[in-house]
């Protein structure tokens, strides 16, 4: 028959990809491609007895991902939920300005700057951005450090370099009036 899934190990791992995982099953051959979501995995690397998978992990957007192995000839397995990508929180990130707006539904909040630390990549003085840094927004009183449900986010874009610190500006747009909490 076709490949078979027992377990992923690591089953976590960071957005950054990276992580270097253990796939356990049955018939896997040479050449199996591995997907995590709908992104590739790099460096794979069969057993020869067909019974592991080893592949770093592509990068990803937080959340549980299926992990599909697909041999060269065509035939795959899928595990739903099989890797799950995590937030990597950074050292030190606030928002300068402004700390509280008003904004019209439908229409782009006036630019709305943070910046964040991370120790030996903020600070590596090459004037380039390092992060991938978002804006988010969501219910009223809520912190998606410990629980995102609800929340909203966008990318920011680099700004500049302020001392050890890397600034990123971003926007809101939001559609339906009320109070929201807003975060980098």
């Amino acid at each position: 028959g076709g490949p078979r899934i027992d377990a992923v190990s690591p089953s976590v791992g960071t957005e950054r990809g990276g992580t270097r995982v253990t796939i356990s099953g049955a018939s896997f051959s040479p050449g199996a491609t591995v997907r995590f979501g709908s992104n590739l995995g790099v460096d794979v690397a069969v057993a020869d007895d067909g019974r592991q998978i080893q592949v770093n992990t592509p990068a990803g957007r937080s959340g549980a991902v299926a992990v599909t192995v697909t041999n060269a000839d065509q035939q795959s397995v899928t595990r739903q939920g099989g890797f799950t990508y995590q937030v990597e929180g950074v050292d030190w990130a606030t928002i300068q300005f402004p700390t509280s707006a008003q904004v019209t539904a439908g229409q782009d909040s006036e630019p709305i700057y943070a910046q964040a630390y991370e120790a030996g990549i903020t600070d590596n003085g090459d004037g380039q951005a390092s992060l991938l840094a978002q804006i988010g927004w969501g219910p009223d009183g809520s912190n998606p450090a410990e629980d995102d449900t609800g929340w909203t986010w966008s990318d920011a874009a680099y700004n500049t370099v302020v001392g050890n610190n890397e600034e990123y500006t971003g926007t809101l747009n939001l559609q339906d009036p009320g109070q929201y909490d807003v975060a980098f």
